[in-house]
């Protein structure tokens, strides 16, 4: 017996006895040449393309990179929330947006924090949003 959320997804193009013997490998396989071709695509054409829209509309590397980079790499959360509950019906869209947009506001900004090397002072502003936030 399959739960229900199974049943939304299409069947693999291989059996359980399959995978067993060796066909997860080729999953696998092609799970890495989609993620070197995304790499690929984005250092080729996304940050490229996003320089040229910069260059044109005068704006800085600071605001393009809050706007148009974080745009342009939530894009497929978005389609994916879109499929999730329109062509499948599935209840995942919130879920996936609200879990996607926590993970990148504490681990990505703490993970570059973290890399960046440099050590700052909090300045008084910060201290007067986490007084008024804890009232």
């Amino acid at each position: 017996m399959q739960p229900e959320a199974l049943r939304e997804f299409p069947d693999d193009i291989f059996t359980n006895n399959e995978r067993r013997q060796g066909a997860i490998a080729l999953h696998l396989l092609c799970t890495m040449y989609m993620f070197y071709a995304l790499a690929i695509v984005c250092d080729d054409y996304f940050v490229p393309s996003l320089d040229k829209i910069c260059e044109r509309l005068h704006l800085s590397e600071d605001v393009a990179g809050a706007t148009f980079m974080a745009a342009g790499s939530s894009a497929p959360e978005l389609f994916t929330s879109i499929i999730g509950v329109f062509i499948t019906k599935g209840d995942v869209g919130v879920g996936t947006i609200v879990g996607s947009a926590v993970f990148n506001i504490l681990c990505i900004i703490g993970v570059c924090g973290l890399f960046s090397g440099l050590v700052s002072k909090p300045s008084v502003a910060v201290y007067k949003v986490f007084a008024l936030w804890s009232m």
